[in-house]
């Protein structure tokens, strides 16, 4: 397909034979690693941990000795 804009939106249109070759889907890396790559280790909320997740919910700063145990690292507590 393609996408072609007409007026005021987009409109598909389907491309000619030959327009362009098919993607080879085995070049990508996993889609947890894709993830990663994108967001950064705190780009997820795993657990009520999550600096972001802590400071919507109004949550005091954690101390640096609890730092060892931050997200990335699966313990089997996804309690979100």
């Amino acid at each position: 397909m393609r996408l072609v804009w007409v007026g005021r939106s987009y409109v598909t249109r389907p491309a000619e034979k030959g327009y362009a070759p098919d993607p080879d889907w085995s070049k990508l890396p996993p889609l947890n690693e894709m993830l990663t790559l994108a967001l950064g280790a705190d780009g997820i909320m795993r657990n009520k941990n999550h600096p972001i997740y802590r400071d919507l919910m109004g949550a005091p700063e954690r101390k640096a000795a609890d730092a060892g145990a931050d997200l990335g690292v699966d313990d089997g507590n996804d309690d979100l």
